[in-house]
């Protein structure tokens, strides 16, 4: 740390800079090795954590377990469309990729809501609630279809579509509804488990749903760049 300038340590601003001078404190090692009182009555409390920090001490613990996510959101911007088949196959993208990332967590979401924001940029969203904990694309589909035909109008331009998983939790014990049994459940579990086999393997691109055709998707270029990568390009 003696090779190290005072001014390079993360948190040493100009002012700080002035004070370390004034005590010709020149180096990281100088920081590191003053007297605490000086430090606290100069930095305060964060002085003496960047103190301990320099010295190796631990300040804060390291949460190597953080608290899984309350929801999960995903939305994109894209030119100007009045095509509904086209939105509403971003929206299943984005409904595909969340509920992989969802599942990762090994969590299930209580509501779901879809926005679409418009070429005067306006946003109109519609969330609802599940009859349940869902947690596959065949169970919270028809529900983002629900929200989707709320927030979308006829003719109207849109420049994005985006849809939030909200309410996650562990998914327990399912309970099934007067219209869902248990082999619709597991029917639609399976069904899952070889989308999300299949897209951990290959990626999630690799396979989509029907309606998600009408989304303008990038391939690879075989001609590399200047520093020889191969950056994707339209179709």
């Amino acid at each position: 740390m003696s090779d190290r300038p005072a001014p390079a340590i993360p948190g040493i601003g100009s002012k700080r800079s002035l004070h370390a001078e004034s005590f010709n404190w020149r180096t990281a090692w100088d920081i590191a090795n003053a007297p605490k009182d000086i430090i606290k009555k100069l930095f305060g409390k964060p002085g003496l954590e960047m103190q301990d920090e320099l010295l190796g001490k631990p300040v804060f613990d390291v949460d190597d377990e953080p608290d899984p996510p309350k929801s999960i959101s995903r939305c994109r911007s894209f030119r100007a469309t009045k095509d509904e088949d086209q939105l509403f196959g971003y929206m299943l993208q984005h409904l595909t990729y969340c509920t992989l990332k969802m599942r990762t967590h090994n969590l299930a979401c209580k509501e779901v809501m879809v926005w679409l924001r418009n070429d005067e940029y306006r946003h109109l969203g519609h969330p609802r609630k599940l009859p349940q904990l869902m947690d596959t694309e065949e169970q919270i589909l028809p529900y983002a279809r629900w929200c989707f035909k709320r927030a979308h109008e006829a003719n109207k331009a849109y420049t994005q579509a985006g849809i939030a998983l909200m309410g996650l939790k562990q998914p327990g014990n399912t309970q099934y509804s007067l219209f869902d049994g248990p082999n619709s459940n597991n029917r639609s579990e399976n069904v899952q488990k070889s989308l999300d086999k299949i897209r951990h393997r290959y990626g999630r691109d690799s396979i989509f749903r029907g309606r998600g055709l009408s989304v303008p998707r990038k391939k690879k270029s075989h001609t590399p760049d200047l520093y020889g990568g191969i950056k994707e390009m339209s179709k």
